[in-house]
């Protein structure tokens, strides 16, 4: 049984993915359909993180309005709560008629705040005064600013990485610590791995024996073949002998 809501979302972030790229932002996607956001955004430094919820918002009389909600359903309806807020660092709206992705920062919303509306339109009295126009929330470097871009360098991987790179998702779960995948090959990490708080957010790179070290991950997980066991290192204190090759 498909879901319309549902349906709506995917829509939302699958235009938020090439809106985020086309302005070197890249993104991390959760296995996970039950973590309060869609997606992790990696600022163009490749160290800056943001948790980002994507919402699907129609324009009525010339506005798009966002409830600062979240829905879940199961078979026989939809159900709403409003969201804890200190999970997430940006909300991105898109808006079919205007085929635009509309980005608020979790700090510009007041605390009794339960709404936001954005005026696609001005409004047809001239009012101004607190009046938030969505021209001025659709550049995706707003959601982390003054950001030093970093050139991105195609990240390699083996056939045994990507095994290992299974493996190593399974054991994180099995941890209850929650995998976002890389969307991008450019990234210079596999994943992100969220802690059980939501809040805590680790660079990953795997590798099958060894791993290609970059100064971009905060952890580095091995797959040891022989123990058949996943080992994790701090990005500090991965020994040599598992390094492969320095690149970063």
């Amino acid at each position: 049984m498909r879901h319309l809501t549902k349906d709506k979302g995917d829509l939302g972030v699958a235009r938020t993915l090439p809106d985020l790229l086309e302005h070197g932002i890249r993104a991390c996607l959760p296995l996970s359909e039950h973590l309060p956001f869609d997606l992790i955004a990696v600022m163009p430094d490749f160290t800056t993180l943001r948790r980002v919820q994507v919402k699907y918002r129609g324009m009525e009389r010339g506005a798009v309005e966002l409830e600062f909600k979240s829905n879940y359903y199961d078979s026989k309806r939809i159900y709403s709560k409003y969201v804890d807020l200190g999970e997430l660092d940006v909300y991105a709206i898109y808006n079919p008629q205007a085929y635009q992705v509309y980005y608020l920062r979790i700090d510009e919303i007041r605390p009794d705040m339960r709404s936001i509306t954005l005026r696609v339109e001005p409004p047809k009295n001239g009012q101004k005064l607190g009046v938030k126009l969505a021209a001025n929330y659709v550049n995706p470097c707003r959601i982390a600013p003054d950001i030093k871009p970093i050139p991105a360098c195609l990240r390699l991987n083996t056939e045994l990485d990507e095994i290992a790179l299974d493996k190593a998702i399974a054991w994180l779960m099995g941890q209850e610590i929650q995998p976002c995948l890389s969307h991008s090959a450019y990234l210079p990490f596999d994943l992100v791995a969220v802690l059980p708080d939501m809040k805590i957010l680790k660079r990953v790179r795997v590798g099958w024996g060894t791993v290609e070290w970059t100064s971009y991950a905060d952890w580095f997980v091995v797959y040891e073949p022989a123990q058949q066991a996943c080992r994790l290192y701090e990005s500090g204190a991965l020994p040599a002998d598992l390094i492969r090759k320095a690149a970063g």
